[in-house]
């Protein structure tokens, strides 16, 4: 079973470079009911962080998500019988180093990988969002994007191992 959803980030506008604060990447993995990280992000304009929350003990999202004592909006969430995979933002976060502080509302495995960006649309920060759920050794989504923008995407499988492969043109951030 696969679950492969799919975000575009939009950026400003011509004249700026949607770009990704790089060094910024904070990850951890715990089996708790509350997991902490410090996430830092930069001093760059129209900024967003984004979070991916990974649960591989039930088919439950956080109860919260925060960073720096602040929520974050939930973008979208898959949850198959199995797991889950939610998405969360934070427009214009704090500047700095701050705590991630992910929240659900029992003990559970999970991985919460936290991202920041700069030159982000601060009004529409997301682009038309695809995904699929089904079963696959090799799952494929096929996204329409445009020159600038940065494609975000996660998959969750229930298998002992998967090797994925990263495509033409991407990067792969987190594989835990």
């Amino acid at each position: 079973d696969a679950t492969l959803p799919v975000y575009v980030l939009e950026g400003q506008g011509p004249g700026t470079t949607l770009a990704h604060d790089s060094g910024a990447e904070g990850h951890t993995k715990a089996t708790a009911a509350v997991t902490t990280h410090s996430h830092t992000v930069g001093s760059n304009a129209a900024r967003l962080l984004f979070m991916e929350v990974f649960n591989g003990t039930n088919n439950t999202i956080p109860t919260s998500v925060t960073y720096a004592g602040i929520p974050l909006t939930l973008l979208a969430q898959h949850i198959p019988s199995w797991g889950s995979i939610s998405f969360w933002y934070l427009v214009a976060p704090p500047i700095g180093a701050n705590n991630v502080v992910v929240t659900f509302a029992t003990s559970m495995i999970m991985v919460v990988q936290a991202y920041s960006f700069y030159n982000v649309n601060q009004t529409n920060p997301f682009g038309t969002a695809v995904g699929t759920t089904g079963n696959s050794t090799a799952p494929t989504v096929t996204v329409t994007t445009a020159s600038g923008e940065i494609v975000m995407d996660a998959c969750i499988v229930r298998a002992a191992s998967r090797t994925f492969t990263p495509g033409l043109n991407q990067t792969e951030w987190l594989d835990d």
